[in-house]
């Protein structure tokens, strides 16, 4: 039984780290797909590219991959992101540690 827990908490630290490679592929994957999209519907909001940029980051850190992919896979509309796009990214916006952080970037 000893053994066993032994294992277990060795395997945590490659557990975290499996997570955060997969954060990171996700994110090369997706995220800028995704920040093609996002970057352009803030921009048209606050009317600052480098604003833009700061704030983009802040959405990106804080989606789902879930999210991202949706997100991205909006990437090739001319017309512009579509209204649920739209609405994702201003949900994502508004949770707390996202509005935070654009807070910060403004």
């Amino acid at each position: 039984m000893i053994r066993i827990a032994l294992l277990a908490l060795l395997a945590l630290p490659a557990c975290t780290q499996l997570s955060g490679t997969v954060d990171r592929v996700t994110e090369a994957a997706v995220g800028n797909p995704a920040r093609s999209v996002i970057r352009p519907a803030i921009e048209r909001q606050t009317g600052n590219a480098a604003q833009a940029d700061r704030i983009t980051d802040c959405v990106i850190q804080n989606a789902t991959p879930g999210e991202l992919t949706r997100i991205a896979a909006d990437a090739t509309s001319v017309e512009g992101p579509a209204p649920d796009i739209t609405l994702l990214i201003a949900q994502i916006l508004q949770r707390p540690a996202t509005s935070q952080c654009a807070a910060a970037a403004a």
